[in-house]
């Protein structure tokens, strides 16, 4: 869409940060950070690291960390994905989060978010 291909990407409430694995593993040049405030799916998440080589694991950083945070690595490409932004109830909290997605996507780059599934 952009006619650049992305390198970098953020992953809002990353849980195990499955995605962001397979981000770093899909090429040399690709890098990642996963962001979560839950430690317990963080670390089951940690036991997928050891099976990277020591080069991507040096491409993927995993923030314990409030998606709300303003200091927040900007990256190509943000995602908050399996409808996790939905944890937001009230509107100004809501709008407060996709604020910090917009300065934290990079001048060409892509804000992704589905909005399916859920009660």
């Amino acid at each position: 869409l952009k006619k650049k291909k992305p390198k970098s990407m953020r992953e809002d409430f990353c849980g195990t940060f499955e995605l962001s694995r397979a981000w770093v593993r899909s090429g040399p040049e690709m890098e990642a950070v996963g962001v979560d405030l839950d430690l317990e799916p963080i670390s089951y998440g940690l036991k997928g690291f050891k099976e990277m080589t020591v080069d991507q694991q040096r491409r993927l950083d995993i923030l314990n960390k409030n998606v709300l945070d303003k200091k927040l690595p900007s990256a190509d490409l943000v995602a908050a994905m399996n409808f996790s932004h939905y944890i937001f109830k009230d509107r100004k909290v809501m709008l407060e989060y996709f604020k910090n997605c917009y300065r934290g996507v990079n001048k060409g780059g892509l804000f992704i978010l589905d909005c399916f599934g859920g009660s």
